[in-house]
């Protein structure tokens, strides 16, 4: 086992191998499996600064950072109905929230009732930009000039693939753009592709988790070559 630290341009199935090219005319090698396990790339809101907080007052992952924020004026920010969920994920650390929709009306009246009937309050006009110093939140400008106080807040993010590689693989992927895969951490491709981790974009990053499904990813790719090879012995015997 070897270690390259190069891109991948390419994959292609040629016969029973995958042909893996590298980028700028590099080198190809042949895979009897493939594990992809590239992750995801989080695409922020476009809102002036929002780079400079997040991570650090700012995220986008209650179960990941609620508990180091919690008692704080904090916000939810999200331009869709997942303002609703992250709302509610988000009250269990503190009971001063508020819900920042950017502009967007995308909660029913009775979404609205039910989230004031819990202390929590909705803003929908549309955000300028973030203050605060060395990465920590202090307030939230809007569009028309107001300033509101908040300690920090999450943000509903977009996923998407982080390998930019082309393919002929032909796997399945879920309504986020997630490949699917089956509890084997196997894909629909013939063959003997596989994935693990935020490639899956299956549910919350967590590295216990990806490092679970890479484990399982690993097992399974063992035991498939291993039954290869006892079929492959049968037939010359």
């Amino acid at each position: 086992m070897r270690s390259e630290k190069k891109r991948v341009h390419r994959i292609n199935k040629e016969n029973t191998f995958f042909q893996v090219e590298t980028e700028n005319g590099g080198e190809e090698y042949n895979a009897k499996k493939v594990i992809l396990a590239t992750g995801f790339k989080e695409v922020l809101p476009d809102i002036s600064r929002v780079k400079e907080f997040y991570g650090k007052s700012l995220f986008s992952c209650p179960f990941c950072d609620g508990w180091e924020l919690r008692d704080r004026a904090l916000a939810v920010i999200a331009n869709d109905q997942r303002a609703l969920h992250m709302a509610k994920m988000v009250s269990n650390w503190t009971n001063d929230l508020i819900i920042f929709t950017n502009g967007n009306n995308i909660l029913s009246l009775e979404e609205q009732a039910l989230l004031k009937g819990y202390g929590i309050n909705i803003n929908e006009k549309k955000i300028a930009t973030f203050i605060g110093e060395d990465g920590m939140l202090n307030k939230i400008q809007l569009e028309d000039g107001t300033t509101v106080l908040r300690e920090g807040g999450f943000i509903t993010a977009e996923w998407k693939q982080a390998a930019s590689f082309d393919s002929t693989l032909k796997y399945t992927l879920n309504e986020h753009g997630g490949i699917e895969t089956d509890t084997w951490q196997r894909t629909n491709t013939e063959g003997g592709v596989l994935a693990c981790g935020d490639t899956r974009i299956a549910g919350p990053s967590q590295l216990i988790a990806a490092a679970g499904e890479g484990s399982m990813a690993a097992i399974s790719v063992n035991a498939a070559l291993i039954e290869e090879k006892f079929n492959q012995d049968k037939q010359h015997a």
